[in-house]
């Protein structure tokens, strides 16, 4: 919702307007809409990433 990841206009006009698994699309990334971002830079702190640095554990069934 905040459009921190968003679909390249391109890539939807590739796929007339739709996605499908098939296809491997390059997601643009805005931080400056990132919620969690703005929070530590409003507090002057240093971002670091949860879970140990490695980022999110996340694991494909």
């Amino acid at each position: 919702p905040a459009q921190v990841y968003e679909v390249p206009e391109e890539a939807l006009e590739e796929g007339n307007g739709k996605l499908d698994a098939e296809r491997k699309v390059e997601l643009q990334i805005t931080p400056s809409n990132c919620v969690q971002c703005g929070a530590i830079t409003a507090k002057g702190g240093r971002l670091t990433p949860p879970e140990g640095g490695d980022g999110p554990n996340y694991q494909v069934a």
